[in-house]
């Protein structure tokens, strides 16, 4: 059953929300029992995982949704078959060796992540060992997601995020940072499993496909997004390891503890955004038969964002100290700052990443790649200069002016290869969502007090709200909602 936008995002920010408040559990009791330095070693790992899990995986995921959704929509269950078979063995055999080569290396890995002469090689190797499963449990729900079995995905996301919670907690409290690692190894485990079960009962087709049904035709076409989405994803987590490495280097471990605490404060919302981007949005454009068609979805999606996330960030803006407090402990309230710079730049992320998508479904992985890798230098760049200028705060300020130049670049590249353009409304919705946010951004910066910053968010609120209010689409998205609170 193919759902609406709207109901689409409902059901995965349900999702969203659950692995949300058990990271938010997770992240608490790694700040009590691990402090600043070790939820920055944490940090490091993840973003090696992050990494490897990319090369591992090889970008196909993208490549996977539009062929397999193509399949299903010409009815075709053999190339379905087929192209699971194909993506399964190659997969399955180059994660595994992938993961035992850089285990080799595992000493050195560990001086480059933390600059200790190899002596954290065991956390490395051990965060390593989930890759394999990562990649197949990320294979099974790209089948999913060509689907769009939004539903099933939803699912498995949550029961895996529940049952994973007891495991961490035992494991952190006996095994410390190691104990942690090995939570999130047992973490991909149970994704893996999840995703296995309702890829099963979606298809019913074969788990361990015969290698006489491997094709090399399936694994070409899946490199063509597959280069792209390697490049990019292991740049970005390349660019986040040297960051979190320069900040160590210059101001310290703690701070860097203090880096990773905003961005995971700030990117709370975000899981159910990229996860709407997989599963409904990617598969949307993959389908539209037109430009005026590619258009209007594109302008679409991004102003129903337009509309959702300023009061999400303007929340989050004005309880920062109190969030903070609150998800990990007051060691950390020093990331309290950066959020008023990583929350709006992340307005800016999203808009750019949802109109630059078209770039990617019509395969214009040039203008897609240049876009991406400007950004990263115009990030990096900005970020050593003004982290030596400013301190820690400089991080915040470097992505904020970095995302500004990126949206811009984004939005004239799509408009000059593709001729998709924001419609009046468009620019009328994200002026609003940009005042929302600034306004509310500059409040919370100039003055200290609690009360005084609910009050200039909560003006800040009320203004945007009856000027979108005369929209009528911002109407159609809330009167529903109106009626359903009011039952």
């Amino acid at each position: 059953m193919n759902l609406s936008l709207g109901k689409g995002f409902a059901y995965l920010t349900s999702a969203s929300f659950i692995g949300t408040f058990t990271q938010v559990i997770k992240g608490k009791l790694m700040a009590v029992f691990l402090g600043a330095a070790g939820v920055g070693i944490y940090s490091q790992l993840t973003y090696l995982f992050n990494l490897m899990f990319t090369i591992a995986s090889l970008g196909f995921r993208n490549g996977i949704i539009k062929k397999v959704s193509q399949s299903i929509d010409d009815n075709d269950t053999e190339a379905v078959i087929q192209h699971y078979a194909s993506i399964f063995i190659f997969l399955s055999l180059f994660s595994i060796i992938i993961t035992i080569i850089v285990c080799l290396f595992a000493n050195t890995v560990s001086n480059y992540l933390f600059a200790d002469l190899g002596k954290k090689s065991t956390l490395v190797i051990l965060v390593l060992l989930a890759i394999p499963f990562a990649v197949l449990a990320n294979t099974y729900q790209a089948m999913l997601s060509a689907s769009m079995s939004i539903k099933l995905i939803v699912k498995a996301q949550v029961i895996v995020d529940i049952f994973s919670l007891l495991p961490f907690s035992i494991l952190l409290y006996f095994g410390e940072i190691k104990g942690a690692v090995a939570a999130f190894v047992f973490y991909q485990v149970l994704k893996l499993l999840g995703n296995t079960y309702y890829f099963y009962k979606k298809y019913e087709i074969n788990l361990f496909p015969k290698f006489s049904v491997f094709s090399w035709q399936d694994i070409v076409i899946n490199f063509r997004f597959g280069i792209s989405g390697l490049l990019l994803v292991s740049l970005n987590m390349l660019l986040m390891i040297f960051i979190s490495r320069y900040i160590i280097a210059e101001l310290g471990e703690q701070s860097n503890g203090f880096f990773a605490v905003a961005f995971k404060v700030a990117t709370l919302y975000l899981g159910a955004v990229y996860a709407n981007a997989s599963s409904y949005y990617f598969p949307l454009l993959s389908k539209s038969r037109n430009t005026k068609n590619l258009r209007d979805n594109v302008n679409h999606t991004c102003r129903f964002y337009f509309y959702l996330l300023p009061p999400l960030i303007v929340g989050i803006m004005a309880g920062s100290e109190w969030v903070i407090s609150l998800l990990f402990s007051k060691e950390f309230l020093p990331a309290a700052l950066l959020l008023l710079f990583f929350l709006p730049a992340d307005l800016l992320r999203i808009t750019a990443e949802t109109f630059g998508l078209p770039l990617l479904v019509k395969e214009e992985f040039l203008a897609y790649n240049s876009c991406y890798i400007a950004w990263a230098i115009c990030y990096g760049l900005t970020a050593i200069i003004f982290i030596n200028k400013f301190g820690l705060v400089g991080i915040g300020i470097a992505y904020l002016f970095s995302q500004i130049i990126n949206c811009l670049l984004v939005l004239s590249v799509v408009a000059w290869k593709l001729q998709v353009w924001p419609s009046y409304s468009f620019l009328w919705s994200f002026f609003l969502a940009i005042s929302l946010v600034a306004t509310a951004a500059f409040g919370n910066f100039l003055f200290s007090g609690f009360v005084t910053k609910i009050i200039i968010s909560v003006l800040a609120l009320l203004t945007w709200f009856f000027i979108s209010y005369r929209q009528h689409e911002f109407r159609n998205y809330l009167q529903p909602l109106l009626q359903k609170i009011l039952r």
